[in-house]
């Protein structure tokens, strides 16, 4: 995996973190950050629920 891509991944993950996701605004900015760092639906579950289970 590419360091580019890595770091995205990286960006997506501290941002769940970060969010309320049962906001619907905080949800509207993850949905909106997935699609602009091109991470298909797959990939973002993947990372939200690995995300979740660490926090």
């Amino acid at each position: 995996m590419s360091f580019v891509k890595t770091n995205l991944r990286q960006i997506y993950a501290l941002s769940v973190a970060m969010v309320d996701d049962a906001n619907f605004m905080e949800r509207s900015y993850l949905d909106e950050l997935a699609k602009q760092l091109n991470l298909d639906h797959s990939l973002k579950h993947e990372l939200e629920t690995q995300v979740k289970q660490r926090v």
